[in-house]
């Protein structure tokens, strides 16, 4: 995303644990929650991409995933809000949709109020827009795309042709654009809102 977003001129400001391979300017983050200082980061900032969230821990505690995606997006969205941030895009997740009670469902939970403080960001001239992706692939991407990597790397038979279910992904290079569409769309000051985006057409496994 860096170098696309640089090469489509903007001024990149990295901020999280250690800095980029891109050589942008670096603010150091620590941990994500509702105490984080981001005010550093925000100076002079006229758009956020918030990419950060707790994720692909299945055995966390719902209230890891809560301290993460919920309160540090709040906190996040106050201070830019402090510091005239005119546009917030932030890259949920499809598991948004996943409010029920049940087991697993710790992480949607706490990605859905996430959206909800960007969502209300968008007030007095603001910008919040929301990307709800689903499976994000790509040669070093996490998560079950990783395990699926595995599996097809192993020489094991996969009886897989006969499975008919169908799902969409999205590649981490079609993720990048939509950032930067959405980007240059919310600081026009129009698009607020939550889009759930894929490539076009699904596969089956």
């Amino acid at each position: 995303l860096v170098p696309l977003l640089a090469g489509q001129g903007y001024a990149v400001v990295e901020a999280g644990r250690r800095p980029g391979p891109h050589g942008a300017p670096f603010v150091a983050i620590g941990d994500i929650h509702g105490g984080t200082e981001w005010r550093t980061a925000l100076e002079g900032a006229d758009a956020v991409v918030h990419l950060a969230g707790l994720a692909h821990r299945p055995d966390a505690p719902e209230a890891d995933f809560l301290a993460v995606n919920d309160d540090g997006t709040r906190r996040l969205v106050e201070q830019a809000a402090e510091a005239d941030v005119r546009a917030i895009v932030h890259v949920g997740s499809i598991a948004a949709r996943l409010t029920g009670s049940g087991p697993g469902h710790g992480y949607g939970r706490s990605k859905r109020a996430g959206e909800a403080h960007v969502l209300g960001f968008a007030e007095g001239g603001r910008t919040g827009i929301v990307l709800r992706p689903p499976l994000v692939y790509g040669f070093d991407a996490p998560g079950n795309w990783q395990r699926l990597q595995r599996l097809a790397a192993s020489g094991a038979p996969l009886p897989f042709a006969a499975v008919g279910n169908r799902r969409s992904l999205l590649a981490v290079e079609n993720l990048c654009s939509a950032v930067a569409a959405a980007l240059a769309t919310g600081l026009r000051g129009a698009a607020a809102g939550s889009y759930e985006i894929a490539d076009e057409g699904v596969v089956s496994l």
